[in-house]
């Protein structure tokens, strides 16, 4: 994921990769992302499960589950600023 957004910051300031190449990258990104989240949210929910209403375990879930919520939020606006008529996008 940080390899698309580096792509494309790199197409912006014209050191190397295409914008195009920063497109097909975060496409795939989008992709991945796309069909591991189900499992993501699964195991995210098992872990929480297992806290049976323990708040300081479920705050370590969360903490634990963070940054993939901020590569996947990362994600979505890398994605909106090069499809901004993309579902889900501003």
């Amino acid at each position: 994921m940080r390899a698309a957004l580096a792509i494309a910051a790199l197409s912006l300031t014209g050191c190397g990769a295409s914008l195009k190449d920063a497109a097909d990258a975060l496409n795939a990104a989008n992709t991945i992302a796309t069909e591991a989240q189900p499992c993501l949210v699964a195991m995210k929910a098992e872990e929480a499960a297992k806290c049976a209403g323990n708040a300081a375990c479920e705050a370590t879930v969360t903490a634990h589950w963070a940054p993939v919520a901020d590569a996947y939020d990362a994600l979505h606006r890398g994605w909106c600023t090069l499809v901004p008529a993309a579902a889900g996008c501003p």
